[in-house]
């Protein structure tokens, strides 16, 4: 006779469902090492007294980038833009195209090239509010 402990158990297990998002597992990663850089900047300038928050800035532009392009899948991208270009194909070429500026405002914020011009910066503003914007409707909305 089961005990009314292991009943309980088994009823939540089975009443949680599991919910799966769209985003990549390169995605997440890509998330938790801009967590971590974000951590490592604080620890730098509050313990050590070392500022690194420009290469900080750089490597966040820079990751959030290649995490777009890698969620954009540009070599099926591409592909698919050749048979037919449809509504999915124009949200993956955005994300490619976000990620291309990502990347590219990350090298030039690098401190051995420091451009700073103020549409750079706001572009880089621009690109920031988006990618919160895709982190949030890819982590948190879209469900298969």
């Amino acid at each position: 006779m089961p005990k009314k402990s292991d009943e309980k158990k088994e009823k939540k297990s089975e009443e949680i469902p599991k919910v799966e998002s769209k985003v990549t597992k390169s995605f997440i990663n890509i998330l938790a090492i801009l967590s971590i850089l974000g951590f490592v900047g604080i620890v730098s300038s509050t313990l050590f007294n070392r500022p690194i928050e420009t290469y900080i800035e750089s490597l966040w532009f820079i990751l959030m980038g290649i995490g777009f392009l890698f969620e954009s899948h540009p070599i099926r991208l591409l592909s698919t833009i050749r048979i037919k270009f449809k509504e999915q194909n124009f949200t993956a070429l955005t994300t490619l195209v976000i990620g291309a500026l990502a990347l590219i405002a990350g090298i030039l914020t690098l401190p051995q090239i420091a451009i700073e011009n103020p549409a750079l910066e706001s572009i880089k503003g621009v690109i920031s509010i988006i990618a919160i914007l895709f982190i949030i409707v890819q982590t948190w909305i879209i469900k298969q």
